[in-house]
């Protein structure tokens, strides 16, 4: 996977989890029957809902992570280009 391009890479990684995705359903019909599948429903919904909290409370905290390495990439960005500008301007007045 290295080799290949980020776009590539990329692509083979959501076509591949989304044909997964697709057929786990349909794997599943297959081999177990709809009566079994219809006494499981209210706790595969609240297996889903906890699920799904998680992965939201995960998200908040890899959104919070990557803005504040941002501000901070952001503020060192900013403080060299200060010091580029101040070296620029004394060099032309030197």
């Amino acid at each position: 996977m290295t080799s290949q391009s980020l776009w590539v890479a990329g692509l083979l990684v959501v076509g591949i989890g989304t044909a997964l995705s697709m057929s786990g359903p349909s794997i599943v019909r297959r081999y177990v029957p709809v009566e079994k599948l219809t006494s499981h429903n209210d706790i595969a919904g609240f297996k889903f809902a906890t699920a799904g909290v998680l992965y939201a409370v995960l998200l908040a905290f890899v959104i919070i992570v990557v803005w504040e390495k941002f501000s901070a990439a952001q503020a060192i960005s900013t403080a060299a280009d200060r010091r580029a500008r101040r070296s620029t301007i004394s060099t032309r007045h030197s």
